[in-house]
């Protein structure tokens, strides 16, 4: 448990915090302590009442689990999905981390630097050391809150998109590891995977040291040419595992488009410092559009065209089921479904396929739909980071550059806002790469769902064809059909005329 004291306020842009713990004096502290000292909005969940959709709305997660209470195991299987920062008390730290088969806080303390990974870091705080591996920030044993604790929860908000990326020592795994490169003389710590992608061969041994060798990889079933592909397409973005002689996929430093070897530390932040001028604009930009009730919004549907959009925003579940028939003699893929992890930004069901025929995502349309209709009610969450364009501004007309650390967005895009300031509206949108732009998107309708203003309809200005993004028949928390994340058919009907 915790040595606890009272703490100084601070102030951080609507911070939602989750403390699970025993219903206690000592956890009635330090809820106040976090509530106070960091200007979040906090909420106790006793640990009898923990569950799988307990903190899908939370950006960090305070964990004080007591010693003679089991471990929430279903919550556990989740964690791979776990969209929040999660700061552990000294007394669960190493428990729960050997239960998430990762390295044991003492452990990392005591390792080289060398083999710690690229998402270990460890941090000076006041007069206490905090280890962080990827979300998960482990505190010290005893602390002083008024020094500690507040910024800790703080500076856990700025990673919750990491994931650890090594795991905990297997010396079983690095035998085996060892037998299988002597066999095809390999070095594995030397290993340079881009070269690898070429020695690879044919023989059943070097699928069974790729399989070993790469548990991120394509498997066991894929012949050397897919695994030649994988490998190549994803060289810059492993990492090696010391305490198990492999190669660990390191997934942020991907979505980022950084090599994993140059992305470690504290470059992993992806939630930067906004502007207090752009914050002041943007929090009048999402009063406008309904304030904070978006955080309320669990599930959603609407109609894009003839696909019928459904999204479990508690689990994480983004479907869509198409309804397009294509006319005779146009070229197109035909599909039915389609469903995208959005915890983990990944596919659970492909639509199209199969090869040569193309397989189509669901990513890019939750990405436009995020993008258009819920960008504006964003910009004061802890995962938006805003910027005022001065020289592109004016005192009626702001150009408001915002960065979005959402598990579903496009990490390595740049989003700018033309806001009029009087109203607070916003006029249109635009997606920069770099310093390329790539769309700029102009409102036409703002339609009512629920209690927010929900920007439908928009017009794609540097398209020669006027091409619209439009939302229809959006609907605010609406029951939606069981099997939303694995049925391969239809749950839903079409959409009526």
């Amino acid at each position: 448990m915790l040595c606890l004291t009272a703490v100084a306020p601070a102030q951080v842009a609507d911070l939602r915090v989750a403390v699970v713990g025993p219903t206690s004096t000592e956890a009635a502290v330090l809820l106040r302590a976090i509530e106070s000292g960091v200007g979040a909005t906090v909420r106790a969940i006793p640990c009898d009442r923990v569950g799988r959709d307990s903190f899908w709305n939370v950006d960090v997660v305070v964990v004080d689990w007591p010693a003679a209470e089991d471990l929430p195991t279903e919550l556990l299987g989740e964690f791979g999905r776990w969209p929040h920062a999660t700061v552990l008390t000294h007394g669960c730290a190493a428990r729960w981390a050997d239960a998430l088969g990762l390295p044991a806080p003492e452990t990392l303390l005591r390792s080289r630097a060398g083999e710690l990974g690229p998402a270990v870091e460890r941090m000076k705080m006041g007069s206490a050391a905090v280890t962080r591996h990827g979300n998960l920030l482990y505190l010290p044993k005893t602390i002083v809150v008024e020094e500690l604790l507040a910024a800790v929860v703080r500076r856990a908000a700025q990673f919750r998109l990491d994931h650890p990326v090594v795991r905990a020592s297997d010396d079983d795994k690095r035998a085996r590891i060892r037998e299988l490169a002597a066999a095809v003389s390999l070095d594995v710590p030397a290993l340079d995977v881009s070269e690898l992608a070429k020695q690879l061969g044919e023989q059943p041994a070097w699928k069974k040291l790729v399989t070993e060798l790469f548990p991120d990889g394509p498997g066991a079933t894929v012949g050397s040419r897919g695994w030649r592909r994988w490998l190549k397409r994803n060289a810059k973005s492993l990492a090696f595992d010391a305490g198990r002689s492999e190669w660990r996929l390191d997934h942020l430093a991907r979505r980022v488009g950084v090599a994993s070897a140059e992305y470690r530390g504290s470059r992993r932040v992806v939630v930067g410092p906004s502007d207090p001028v752009a914050a002041r604009l943007a929090a009048r930009v999402v009063a406008r559009y309904g304030g904070d009730a978006l955080r309320d919004l669990s599930t959603f549907s609407c109609w894009l065209g003839d696909r019928h959009v459904m999204w479990d925003r508690r689990r994480g579940y983004f479907r869509i089921e198409n309804h397009t028939k294509v006319p005779p003699g146009r070229r197109a893929t035909p599909w039915k479904v389609v469903v995208h992890d959005t915890h983990r930004d990944a596919e659970l069901i492909w639509g199209g396929g199969p090869p040569p025929r193309p397989r189509i995502s669901g990513r890019s349309t939750v990405r436009q739909l995020s993008q258009l209709a819920f960008l504006p009610l964003l910009l004061r969450r802890a995962s938006a980071t805003v910027q005022v364009r001065e020289g592109e501004s004016t005192a009626d007309h702001v150009r408001l550059e915002v960065k979005l650390a959402e598990s579903h967005c496009d990490l390595t895009s740049v989003f700018v806002l033309d806001v009029e300031v009087p109203s607070a509206s916003v006029v249109a949108i635009e997606r920069y790469s770099g310093e390329r732009l790539r769309e700029r998107w102009e409102l036409l309708e703002v339609t009512p769902c629920g209690p927010i203003q929900l920007p439908s309809r928009w017009r794609d200005v540097r398209s020669r064809r006027g091409r619209e993004f439009v939302i229809a028949s959006p609907a605010w928390n609406p029951d939606l059909p069981e099997r939303l994340s694995d049925s391969k058919d239809y749950i839903a009907g079409p959409r009526s005329k």
